[in-house]
């Protein structure tokens, strides 16, 4: 969910991982180059339109939940996708509330308490951890600028150091 450009799935081919993929991306400026990458068996503009019949060991969210107005229903929807004992991963910013003008429109802030409470609800969980500082500890003037003549090619150079970075570590 939320893949962008679809590099999670060229990290696991990088590594040797071959694996049953599809990508959602809600953002269309994204899905158009999404689908012109992995095509239309693998690129989806909404979890809606992905085959129902579709089920995943693996279900990542990546700095989505956020942005999404009502997540529990989200969370259901993500449930019903996933095999039996499959994996609902979700990475969110923690914390990061005094921070809402500076980074990416956030419809809902979370730290490990609130993100256990509402994944737990859903089913199974089996771990919420911190993992560096939360947001509102680090010192950071403005990481987006307002939407602004800036902002598209910022977004422009983060895509191509992305797509010609070669490996993660």
């Amino acid at each position: 969910m939320g893949a962008g450009l679809g590099l999670f799935r060229d990290a696991m081919l990088r590594l040797g991982l071959e694996h049953d993929y599809a990508a959602v991306e809600t953002d269309r400026a994204q899905f158009a180059a999404l689908r012109a990458r992995l095509g239309e068996g693998a690129a989806f503009a909404d979890l809606a339109v992905l085959p129902s019949a579709r089920k995943f060991d693996l279900i990542v969210l990546a700095h989505v939940l956020e942005h999404v107005s009502r997540p529990h229903e989200f969370i259901a929807a993500l449930a019903a996708r996933l095999k039996p004992g499959g994996i609902l991963f979700v990475e969110v910013p923690n914390g990061d509330y005094r921070y809402k003008a500076n980074f990416e429109t956030h419809l809902l802030f979370f730290d490990a308490a609130s993100l256990g409470s509402l994944l737990g609800r859903h089913g199974k969980l089996l771990d919420v951890s911190s993992v560096g500082k939360l947001a509102a500890q680090l010192n950071i003037t403005q990481v987006h600028p307002e939407r602004s003549l800036l902002r598209p090619l910022k977004e422009l150079v983060k895509t191509a150091i992305a797509v010609t970075t070669r490996d993660f570590d």
